[in-house]
């Protein structure tokens, strides 16, 4: 699954996309309409934990403080999620 986050969308609230393919235009439209340009995207991986988000930007700690505070209240699956950088292939140890 990917995601797409947004700080404050265009109602000031935080926006959280979780779906197989997130339409680019849906994307572009927030990204313009944002009232705060923080935005991070990804792919959400389950374990046995819970969900993990493995961004593509270095936000981690913004999306993982509305995760706990907005989000985990409106979904019980988002409460023991957690935020990862992606793991790049330059950072693989052989």
């Amino acid at each position: 699954m990917k995601f797409f986050y947004c700080a404050a969308g265009p109602e000031g609230e935080p926006v959280l996309m979780i779906r197989p393919q997130i339409r680019e235009d849906v994307v572009q439209d927030i990204k313009h309409r944002a009232q705060q340009k923080v935005f991070a995207q990804g792919v959400v991986i389950g374990d046995a934990r819970g969900l993990i988000f493995q961004t593509e930007f270095d936000i981690g700690e913004q999306l993982e403080q509305d995760l706990q505070r907005v989000f985990s209240k409106k979904v019980s699956a988002l409460q023991n999620a957690r935020v990862v950088p992606a793991v790049k292939s330059d950072d693989l140890v052989a």
